[in-house]
């Protein structure tokens, strides 16, 4: 069976896809092959195909579909196989081979994503977010939902008096453990009225910054994918807390806050309608607003 490659340059995109998420699919391939086929099953009676057509399938994966072609337009007719991800088309070769299909060709070609653009300059729009391979994973993680449970984690140590380190690293997500090139750390630590050395943000201030933090990402990512560039954006959070609750003065005054108000002052080109909008978008997708606003369960245990 002859292959052709036909190779463009890698877009990120296409580097997500080899780098992180093929080795996912191929983990997961016994599943997600008869799952994929009963989409296939819908389509392939709706096809007008016959013995010597010529048929390209583009996206073909690991060539299911592709073989299943090959098979009904016979030695007379040609099928090809189209795909970014290496890894896929060597599984289909494999299974071409086996299947002894002399009429199938898998190309290795990046599949150029078509983008909707809004003026000359919307080609131009770089607010530092790969859209593409976000979208790439929400693609993927649709086939694979079991991939999309993840496990942040991070380890607190007291250092002394109500200053404490805490270290964030690996995590786990898409099925397996995920390595970072380094560690962070976060400290915190209580102001003098307190009675404390002020060594570092209260625990309180990190969640404030963590909100701000999560609403300005989403900000970022929204206007990337609807074409709008960015100039500036500064959140300013605040806190109401009445301390009588954590120093056990009145039992019923909560511990945490009695609101929070997050201000944000966007300099970007479009309008104010579209500037609110984006916040709107990001406040509906933020994992810190879910968190600060619905109950989560806690379990606290000891050794």
């Amino acid at each position: 069976m002859k292959v052709a490659n036909a190779i463009e340059p890698k877009s990120q995109y296409v580097d997500f896809w080899n780098a992180i998420l093929v080795p996912k699919f191929n983990e997961w391939r016994h599943v997600l092959v008869g799952g994929l086929s009963l989409h296939s099953a819908k389509v392939f009676p709706a096809l007008t195909l016959s013995s010597g057509n010529n048929v390209l399938d583009v996206g073909c994966g690991w060539g299911e579909t592709t073989i299943e072609i090959a098979q009904r337009v016979g030695p007379a007719g040609r099928v090809v196989g189209l795909d970014c991800c290496g890894a896929f088309l060597d599984a289909g070769r494999a299974d071409a081979k086996a299947a002894n299909l002399a009429n199938k060709q898998f190309n290795n070609q990046e599949k150029k994503r078509m983008t909707k653009t809004t003026g000359s300059n919307a080609a131009k729009i770089n607010n530092g977010v790969n859209v593409d391979a976000l979208l790439g994973a929400r693609e993927a993680l649709e086939q694979t939902p079991e991939a999309a449970q993840f496990k942040w984690r991070a380890s607190c140590e007291w250092v002394t008096g109500t200053h404490s380190r805490s270290v964030i690293g690996n995590y786990f997500g898409l099925g397996a453990e995920q390595s970072r090139d380094k560690n962070f750390r976060v400290e915190a630590d209580h102001p003098k009225v307190f009675a404390s050395e002020d060594n570092a943000p209260t625990p309180v201030e990190i969640v404030l910054s963590a909100l701000a933090s999560c609403l300005t990402a989403g900000v970022a990512a929204v206007a990337q994918r609807r074409g709008i560039q960015l100039r500036s954006v500064k959140a300013t959070v605040e806190g109401d807390m009445d301390i009588q609750g954590i120093l056990g003065m009145d039992d019923d005054i909560r511990n945490g806050f009695g609101g929070i108000r997050v201000h944000f002052d966007i300099r970007a080109d479009a309008s104010p309608d579209d500037i609110k909008s984006l916040v709107a978008q990001s406040q509906k997708r933020s994992a810190v607003f879910d968190i600060v606003t619905n109950p989560t369960n806690v379990f606290v245990t000891v050794n």
